[in-house]
């Protein structure tokens, strides 16, 4: 009878101690930050060593971060690692690294302590040293907004500048910067060359 009453006792205590557990981790999973954290970067594009400053809010506080920056179809290198204020913000300075293609269209990923992405920043356009990005698509003529690229890793493009020879429909390569201020309804221009 002792035996019974103790496995009992054993049982009651541990389905306690597990609901406790559970309650806790479903606390915790409420209160904590978003698991989807925008990174907010200093500048839109420049070439291979360009310093640029990433930073983000609303994270654990005092946690450590690995910061890298990756690109579609090529992969990614950790660039630093950070840990956050007791606010759960963060600021860091980065360094473009000389593999950047002006071709590609990079991002920075925000990891955890784990290599898990728990954030990204917009797109960062990795230039020439003249300041050219270059890519490939088809043109598009939308409506109202005129000339767009539909690139190959599937961003859209305005276009501007000298447009001549472009066709819907056709697959070409556009070479040109990449404008910071337009009236294209917040999409990426590119000015052609």
């Amino acid at each position: 009878m002792d035996t019974t009453r103790a496995r009992a006792t054993l049982r009651v205590t541990s389905l306690l101690i597990f609901s406790v557990f559970v309650t806790v981790m479903e606390v915790g999973a409420q209160a904590g930050p978003a698991a989807d954290h925008h990174l907010d970067v200093s500048l839109r594009s420049g070439p291979p060593g360009t310093p640029v400053t990433l930073s983000a809010t609303d994270l654990y506080p005092e946690e450590s971060y690995r910061i890298a920056i990756g690109a579609t179809a090529f992969g990614f290198e950790e660039l630093e690692w950070v840990m956050t204020d007791a606010n759960g913000e963060l600021s860091v300075d980065v360094v473009i690294p000389e593999w950047g293609r002006n071709d590609l269209i990079h991002r920075f990923i925000l990891n955890d302590l784990y290599q898990k992405p728990v954030g990204f920043s917009g797109l960062f356009h990795v230039t020439d040293a003249d300041g050219n990005v270059r890519r490939e698509g088809t043109i598009a003529d939308v409506a109202g907004r005129g000339l767009e690229l539909i690139g190959v890793d599937g961003i859209t493009y305005a276009l501007a500048g000298d447009l001549t020879g472009f066709a819907e429909g056709a697959e070409v390569v556009v070479e040109g910067s990449v404008v910071d201020h337009c009236d294209c309804g917040g999409m990426i221009t590119i000015r052609v060359r």
